[in-house]
């Protein structure tokens, strides 16, 4: 079996490499792990510079869970080492999508010392389910989305899971090319995704003000009236849809399509770093 480990992202990029370890200790070499290129031999010197100039240029998630694949596919079983969800869905969406896979695939994950059977999760996972994973993940926050106060993955999957007819549509439009889709057209139907999110029925509302409005009043009906925090409502409707195009970035880069990050919930701040729009 062969190990990867990924490298740590952010927004602005860090950059750590660890290790590809054979199976011996002192065969130890450390690899770039997405383009293989050799960094340096043995463990006490570091070429830095390369090592930086490689990192950088490398989308690690995409092209690490593409390389764990094609090793899988041509017969051997590979470990993936990381802890990071989003190493786990690229996975389950990459091997959902293929057939003939001869090896598997696991992913060992140090924080609990768990090793998951990527390949027998596959098929454990409802099919129709597997095709919108994607953004179920991104929209319930990733890497460079952030995630709703109180709502899980698990929320979104199970309202997924329970109403596929409605829920399916609506997901799959993170799927088109940004050329083939209006943007308003992406806009209503994340906000209809939050709407159940928050709502949990198909009772229509207006707009999330509205919707907010709806849980606010409802929130001081209960017999039990605490003190009511904002984070405890919906997203208003500006900052919800900066949510849904961040996501929709992050689903097309995944699918391999480059976008401009300033017109999808991104501004570049006075110092040159990237941060999250809040409204328009």
């Amino acid at each position: 079996k062969q190990w990867y480990q990924r490298r740590v992202r952010g927004i602005p990029f860090e950059t750590k490499l660890y290790p590809v370890m054979n199976d011996e200790p002192e065969d130890s070499q450390a690899l770039c792990p997405i383009c293989d290129e050799l960094l340096y031999d043995g463990v006490s010197e570091v070429i830095a510079l390369k090592q930086e100039r490689c990192v950088l240029n490398c989308n690690a998630d995409l092209e690490i869970a593409e390389k764990v694949v094609r090793k899988a596919l041509s017969g051997e079983d590979v470990t993936l080492y990381g802890d990071d969800t989003d190493l786990l869905v690229l996975l389950l969406h990459y091997l959902s999508s293929q057939n003939g896979q001869s090896g598997s695939v696991f992913m060992y994950r140090p924080s609990s010392d768990t090793t998951v059977d990527v390949s027998k999760l596959v098929s454990s996972i409802d099919e129709q389910l597997l095709k919108v994973i994607l953004p179920i993940h991104c929209l319930s926050g990733c890497d460079t989305v952030s995630s709703l106060f109180r709502i899980g993955k698990t929320k979104l999957c199970k309202l997924t899971e329970r109403n596929l007819a409605e829920m399916g549509p609506l997901l799959r439009i993170f799927y088109h090319r940004a050329d083939d889709l209006h943007k308003e057209n992406l806009i209503g139907a994340g906000e209809k995704i939050i709407t159940v999110l928050y709502d949990g029925t198909a009772r229509v509302h207006a707009n999330l003000e509205a919707l907010r409005f709806w849980i606010y009043t409802k929130m001081l009906s209960g017999k039990r009236v605490k003190a009511i925090q904002l984070k405890d409502l919906p997203p208003t409707t500006l900052a919800a849809r900066q949510h849904i195009l961040r996501a929709y970035l992050h689903v097309q880069e995944w699918l391999g399509y480059a976008l401009d990050q300033l017109m999808y919930g991104w501004f570049v701040t006075e110092d040159n770093k990237f941060s999250p729009k809040t409204g328009y």
